[in-house]
């Protein structure tokens, strides 16, 4: 679920580069910071499954 929507919002940072318009380049910088966050967590959250997994098993 985590790498699905880290492809979404990859892909609409995508299409703000393609459209170079001003509205979408004003949030273009927030929006990689926003991506860069999301994929920490992803990778925390990752790591948080396993460990619960690990034990359980």
């Amino acid at each position: 679920m985590g790498a699905q929507l880290l492809s979404t919002f990859a892909g609409e940072l995508e299409h703000r580069l393609i459209h170079d318009d001003e509205e979408s380049q004003l949030y273009l910088l927030a929006d990689e910071s926003l991506v860069d966050l999301l994929r920490e967590l992803i990778v925390f959250s990752d790591k948080i499954l396993k460990n619960m997994f690990d034990v359980s098993v």
